[in-house]
């Protein structure tokens, strides 16, 4: 009796274990991941002679990586259209190295999962981040990048106090890098920033 009780327990474990996740039938959509509080991304990859199936699996989440990062590109970019037409043309710029920085973004964080249906032989492939993770996360970076350009300004000023130029120089030019970094940072603040709000919005009218 006891054996039949495990063999049962075993076999509704393991259905559930291989039951197709949610991600995969609304292709990239799973209710354990909304939209409100992540970002998710999905892809796809066919097993082939040519394409062997680690391979695929690879593929697939790497697919899904991109597709990821596309969506934040794309939220930055309407944000920085946005923000465009509120301000004066002098932010342009700002708003346009915004979105240059995001062309190579490499976000902190991503979670990836995958799964392979037997019978289309496809891999699929998941990425997710939370975004009150991937804020957090940022705004450490920042910190720690303001506090690096201002050691960095100190040490030029104390070089050019001693009339040592060159070196002040050098000092000046290792903020460039990461004047660049606070643009990514900022351009990824933006979108979890947004989402936040939309959030709250979406609380408020239901409260």
């Amino acid at each position: 009796m006891k054996l039949k009780a495990l063999i049962f327990f075993l076999t509704i474990a393991l259905s559930a274990f291989s039951e197709t996740p949610d991600w995969v039938k609304n292709q990239g959509k799973s209710l354990r991941f909304p939209d409100q509080m992540y970002i998710t991304g999905f892809g796809m990859a066919k097993v082939s002679k040519e394409q062997q199936k680690v391979d695929a699996q690879k593929l697939a989440v790497d697919n899904a990586k991109r597709n990821l990062i596309e969506k934040v590109r794309v939220t930055i970019q309407s944000t920085v259209t946005s923000k465009t037409e509120e301000q004066n043309n002098s932010l342009a710029s700002t708003f346009s190295t915004a979105t240059q920085s995001s062309a190579n973004l490499e976000l902190q964080g991503m979670q990836t999962d995958s799964y392979y249906d037997d019978d289309d032989e496809m891999y699929y492939g998941f990425t997710s981040v939370s975004k009150e993770k991937l804020s957090s996360g940022y705004k450490e970076k920042e910190t720690t990048i303001r506090k690096d350009i201002s050691d960095h300004l100190v040490s030029a000023k104390r070089m050019i106090d001693a009339n040592n130029v060159p070196k002040a120089l050098d000092e000046y030019l290792m903020c460039y890098p990461l004047f660049r970094s606070l643009d990514e940072i900022h351009a990824i603040l933006s979108v979890c920033g947004r989402a936040f709000d939309e959030l709250e919005q979406s609380i408020d009218r239901k409260s």
